[in-house]
């Protein structure tokens, strides 16, 4: 899955051997008769998977976005077409039974197993988020392995909050520069990593807004509309000791769309340009969460951190953390 602007993460590998315990990795090894029915995790299956998820919440994305003039029944259309090509890729929504097993499952702290409280919210069902689950998988880590249990929660048909949001209108120009200057007007996305701001996404306006752009004389104002949606991705190990499961890790991946709207005087008349951008945003570990959880020592998460979108002339317009729900109750 090719990933714009994220890095590379190359200590997954430190990361295990840190998390990792002996005795947890005793505990959550299977003997052969028990995972020999058990499909093997297929990473280039599981990013198709994962592409289709993504088109399955852009267009929940747009159907929330009532201000926008959306055509409600093609978007109704897409929206199931997607549903029906992830249940033939194995993935579905989840059944109550397993809503039910999950609710009698465990978290991992810091290598010891601490049950969920006697009555903790459930996982599910929720007002605006359905759960999905792509099924249980093995992975083999160090010649040892692991069964999983793999779980999306992706907002429900229509969106809404928590894994929705919609800002309101930022300004991205300070003030109005003629036509000749908008080619050096550079407009940032930026991703606050631990070691710093990572660059995203960095465009032109004189490229976006071509060709209108050239029978401008000057631009007055620009505008963002952004919103965003997020996507979970949970992975329970399964231990055999105790006959239970385990959330070992979790990850997200964020949605954008921008909707851009420059102002200015062509022919002498104040018009405007309207454009929309579509990003996508994986944290670090997103691709490479099932290898951690299966020897992590307590539950690892790992989130897109801060997004960042910068002014045409530098400095902040907008600022946010997109949402992380670590677990059930964050997902009311």
């Amino acid at each position: 899955m090719k990933k714009l602007g994220i890095l590379a993460i190359a200590l997954v590998t430190t990361l295990v051997g840190i998390t990792g315990s002996a005795s947890a990795q005793s505990e959550n090894i299977i003997s052969e008769p028990e995972f020999s029915n058990v499909e093997k995790l297929d990473k280039i299956k599981q990013s198709e998977v994962e592409k289709l998820l993504d088109e399955l919440i852009l267009v929940r994305l747009e159907q929330s976005q009532t201000y926008k003039t959306i055509n409600a029944g093609e978007l109704e259309k897409k929206d199931k077409e997607l549903l029906n090509e992830l249940k033939n890729k194995g993935v579905r929504p989840l059944s109550e039974d397993e809503i039910e097993i999950l609710n009698k499952s465990t978290i991992a702290q810091d290598n010891n197993i601490q049950p969920l409280a006697s009555s903790p919210p459930t996982w599910g069902p929720y007002a605006n988020v359905d759960m999905l689950t792509y099924g249980e998988k093995t992975v083999t880590v160090n010649g040892k392995t692991y069964k999983e249990w793999i779980n999306y929660a992706v907002p429900k048909s229509g969106g809404g909050a928590p894994l929705v949001k919609h800002y309101a209108s930022v300004k991205l120009m300070d003030e109005p520069f003629e036509t000749a200057k908008f080619v050096n007007k550079v407009f940032n996305i930026l991703l606050q990593r631990a070691i710093g701001e990572i660059k995203y996404v960095s465009w032109t306006p004189y490229d976006y807004f071509w060709p209108e752009g050239k029978d401008y004389t000057s631009f007055n104002t620009y505008d963002l509309l952004v919103s965003y949606a997020t996507k979970m991705k949970y992975v329970w190990v399964y231990t055999a000791s105790t006959d239970l499961w385990q959330l070992k890790a979790s990850a997200n991946s964020v949605q954008t769309t921008e909707n851009h709207v420059i102002r200015g005087y062509k022919n002498g008349s104040l018009s405007n340009v309207t454009r929309t951008k579509y990003n996508t945003a994986w944290s670090d570990d997103y691709d490479s969460i099932e290898t951690i959880a299966a020897t992590a020592g307590f539950t690892f998460t790992s989130p897109v951190k801060t997004m960042k979108f910068t002014k045409v002339d530098g400095g902040t317009a907008l600022s946010f953390f997109p949402y992380y729900a670590s677990g059930p109750a964050d997902l009311y």
